[in-house]
């Protein structure tokens, strides 16, 4: 049976957890934060559930959000869209992501949908 102090160590350790994530896929030039959109593509095509690298992808998205460079709220933020079907990124699988840079939702389509053969809008959804 654990202590009291036991549980609470632990507890606080759970609240702590973070994913593992991929240091290599985001830089800071100038102070500005650049994200390599190819290499998180080549992630999301990779990632199987259940697998370390999809345990990467989805630590990579969270420390995204902390960077503010994702978000889970629409609101404000952008999506993308062939008209039809939500085309953002999905954390955990369930999810939906949203870019809070317009820059970064053009180049995450560039990455993943440069040549498909069917129109992806961007929309900046309203606050």
């Amino acid at each position: 049976m654990l202590s009291e102090k036991e549980k609470n160590k632990m507890i606080e350790k759970l609240r702590n957890f973070k994913l593992p994530y991929r240091e290599d896929v985001i830089r800071k030039d100038d102070g500005k934060i650049i994200v390599d959109w190819e290499k998180i593509s080549e992630m999301e095509k990779n990632a199987e559930e259940g697998t370390h690298l999809a345990e990467l992808l989805y630590g990579t998205y969270d420390h995204l959000i902390e960077l503010g460079i994702l978000s889970t709220k629409p609101e404000g933020n952008y999506q993308l869209s062939d008209g039809l079907i939500f085309l953002n990124p999905y954390s955990h699988g369930l999810v939906p992501l949203y870019f809070t840079r317009r820059e970064d939702a053009e180049a995450y389509k560039k990455a993943n949908f440069e040549g498909a053969h069917y129109p992806v809008y961007i929309f900046k959804l309203s606050s």
